[in-house]
């Protein structure tokens, strides 16, 4: 039973080591005048590999993928969510690989996890969709 503890210990420790981390990093990147879209989910996701999955269990998403007209597609729905009276985020900055999901979702929760909006509008590069759709569960 002490095994199981220690585990589930580690993995909040993990989890807050790495919110922790990628935080610093966003708001370094900025001060550095830098696009903090995707490095601070990557070292993220080297610290908890299942962050995303974390963050985005109290969240409702839509994710966006295909060959052409994700951005257009994306903007209409994240449009449709605002008119519709829902609170939501959307990875606007492009990156839509794991790490700039994560990055999104980072920058939209508090430092213990806490995520500030309910939906979530999200477009994804359909190679990576498989790793982003895993741990994001979209409706």
């Amino acid at each position: 039973m002490p095994e199981e503890g220690k585990i589930v210990i580690m993995d909040g420790l993990r989890f807050y080591f790495a919110m922790a981390v990628s935080k610093l990093m966003v708001v370094a990147l900025k001060l550095l005048g830098r696009n903090a879209s995707y490095l601070p989910g990557l070292a993220a996701l080297k610290i908890c590999p299942e962050l995303l999955g974390c963050l985005a269990k109290d969240v409702r998403s839509v994710a966006i993928t295909g060959t052409n007209g994700k951005t257009s597609s994306a903007r209409m729905m994240e449009e449709a969510f605002r008119r519709g009276g829902r609170d939501c985020f959307a990875n606007r900055s492009g990156a839509n690989l794991l790490s700039g999901v994560t990055t999104e979702f980072v920058a939209n929760c508090t430092l213990l996890g806490r995520m500030k909006k309910h939906y979530a509008v999200i477009e994804c590069d359909e190679a990576a969709s498989g790793s982003v759709f895993r741990q994001l569960k979209p409706e």
